[in-house]
């Protein structure tokens, strides 16, 4: 029997509806159709509020404590954003900022981006 891999997804879209937020979860789909996947979703939108106002990780609500701790522990990261002006958001990195700089090391990581437009399709 496999190990189930627990599985944390980031959405660095401040937006809703949002083209990143459906790729993360189609990303996740896909994985749990080929993999036995306990899979925890970060949706960027729902926590800038708590987290704009942070500068310190014991700042941090517990709710976004949860989220940080989760991909902290993750087997496998799944991470989207956005890309606007050729970079990432700030806030998304702000979150990552306040990820313990050790916690990643050999956990994979899978990167996507989504452009801001169909200018970007091309």
């Amino acid at each position: 029997m496999s190990k189930t891999l627990k599985v944390v997804a980031v959405s660095g879209s401040l937006r809703r509806p949002s083209r990143t937020s459906a790729l993360v979860k189609q990303l996740v789909h896909s994985l749990a159709s080929v993999l036995p996947i306990d899979s925890h979703i970060v949706e960027l939108s729902d926590i800038a509020p708590r987290l704009t106002a942070t500068l310190d990780r014991t700042e941090l609500s517990a709710d976004v404590q949860a989220h940080i701790h989760a991909i902290e522990s993750a087997d496998l990261l799944v991470v989207a954003s956005p890309v606007y002006r050729a970079s990432y958001a700030g806030l998304f990195k702000h979150l990552f900022d306040l990820v313990h700089h050790e916690a990643l090391i050999d956990v994979p990581v899978l990167l996507a981006a989504t452009g801001g437009s169909e200018r970007h399709a091309s």
